[in-house]
């Protein structure tokens, strides 16, 4: 393979010829590399971008302002990347938006395909090009200056190929009538990169329907402060206390600092230095009207159902040619089973009103509804009353 032809731009004066091509071309190939070990949010150490046949590698410890403008609010930009989750997050942070022009995910592209839902950019690459990319370089200092030959290398191999990788998957995709439910899904997946925190269920992902209500509060008092501390000290929220302390915490809390300090997960640092403001958040909680609700159990689904369920996922898969891992996931599936559970669904009821439902899974109610989600309504909500909660 030969070695890769690019632009290094590490003063700022060199920014304006990428920042000029970009304005003039909609579609661009971007990657990033940081680090992210010490801190909550990304360092960001390149950025790699390919615009109209150019490659920049762009450093990120440069002024980037005017480069984030231009690339996210020229009219008609179409950012493609490979694996976007934890970059989405980067660009989110430093250009300082919760909004993006739209994203082709390569990887979320390659899932449709049937290639799995986590195909590397490396094996899409070999699988699609017959390339081989070197990945030696993947945890090394991103952030170290001068950076070597062989990390520069590999950062634009992130981008070189992925143009080609893009404009093929874009060809199959089309070919089987797949690139609307592609564009939609990726449009869904990219809000939820993008959102803010929503520290009113942040909870929700630490709790369960073990949990009392009283418990359940003291996790969301928890969690937010470690949340909102983590953001504003910019260190890991595990730096504070591990997840695993969560539990002790609330199942058996400790009622002074001694018995703080015999707890596992919390570093004695912390409990320095917040010991007291950990205690309040235990001990003081608000009227009891005001915790959170209790989680519903996991609705025990007999075997009979369970199977067809999966037979009516797989006869879908079959007829719209999306692969099952992708038309249906295990969350979204105990998403409809809690909204059906709050709605009393009969199966005389119009199945079609649920699609609005506050609490429907915006992947269901969209281009799913008709083809597995309502197929889905009508096979579940009669059994649901038979069936009981684990």
């Amino acid at each position: 393979m030969d070695s890769p032809t690019y632009t290094l731009i590490n003063q700022q004066n060199q920014l304006s010829e990428c920042i000029h091509l970009l304005a003039l071309h909609k579609l661009c190939l971007l990657d990033t590399e940081f680090v992210k070990v010490r801190t909550y949010f990304p360092q960001v150490g390149l950025i790699q971008l390919r615009v109209n046949q150019h490659n920049f590698i762009i450093d990120g410890l440069l002024d980037l302002s005017e480069f984030w403008q231009v690339l996210l609010y020229t009219p008609g930009r179409q950012i493609v990347m490979h694996a976007c989750s934890e970059d989405v997050e980067l660009i989110c942070h430093y250009a300082k938006t919760h909004q993006l022009p739209p994203i082709f995910d390569t990887q979320v592209a390659l899932a449709y395909l049937g290639y799995g839902l986590q195909i590397s950019y490396q094996q899409a690459a070999s699988e699609l090009l017959g390339v081989h990319i070197d990945k030696s370089e993947t945890l090394s200092d991103w952030l170290q200056r001068p950076l070597t030959t062989a990390q520069l290398t590999y950062a634009i191999n992130d981008v070189i190929y992925l143009e080609q990788i893009y404009h093929q998957l874009i060809e199959e995709l089309q070919a089987k009538m797949l690139i609307e439910y592609l564009i939609e899904d990726t449009y869904h997946l990219q809000n939820d990169l993008c959102a803010p925190t929503d520290f009113a269920k942040l909870h929700q992902q630490y709790g369960t329907h073990h949990h009392t209500r009283q418990q359940l509060m003291q996790i969301a008092q928890l969690v937010e402060w470690r949340e909102r501390l983590a953001v504003s000290s910019n260190q890991p929220k595990t730096f504070i206390f591990k997840n695993n302390a969560l539990q002790t915490l609330v199942q058996q809390p400790p009622r002074n600092i001694y018995e703080l300090q015999q707890l596992k997960d919390i570093p004695s640092g912390t409990i320095r230095a917040y010991g007291k403001i950990i205690l309040d958040l235990l001990q003081e909680l608000p009227a009891p009207e005001h915790w959170p609700s209790q989680i519903t159990a996991p609705l025990n689904l007999p075997n009979h159902l369970k199977k067809a369920i999966e037979q009516l996922v797989a006869q879908t898969s079959t007829q719209t040619g999306v692969p099952t891992v992708v038309l249906m996931r295990k969350k979204w599936l105990l998403n409809l089973l809690d909204v059906l559970s709050a709605s009393n669904i009969d199966g005389d009821k119009q199945l079609d009103g649920l699609r609005h439902h506050p609490q429907m899974s915006v992947y269901l109610s969209g281009w799913r509804w008709q083809v597995l989600t309502m197929p889905l309504i009508a096979l579940l909500a009669p059994n649901l009353q038979t069936s009981i909660h684990s």
